[in-house]
């Protein structure tokens, strides 16, 4: 999609400034209510914090995820990325 290919074709090869606008993006499609969308960002956030070993992004965006799936009422998957922000957190 065309925030994706603006965004490596900007970022280049920095994956930190990459995680943290597809986080973003994520953050803005959930606002807007198009949870599948921002779940796709959110997770491609997470791969690549989980690939730098970036905990606290690793955190945010497990969080995010889990917010996500409360709102569209898939309960159990929210406890789990909810509980993997959690651990990471302590």
């Amino acid at each position: 999609d065309v925030y994706k290919r603006q965004l490596y074709n900007k970022a280049g090869k920095n994956n930190n400034g990459k995680a943290l606008v597809l986080g973003n993006i994520g953050n803005v499609l959930y606002a807007k209510k198009e949870y599948n969308k921002s779940l796709e960002y959110f997770f491609e956030a997470l791969e690549l914090a989980e690939k730098l070993n970036d905990k606290r992004a690793v955190e945010s965006n497990s969080g995010n995820i889990g917010g996500v799936y409360i709102d569209m009422g898939n309960y159990k998957k929210a406890e789990e990325y909810l509980n993997k922000a959690v651990a990471i957190a302590e």
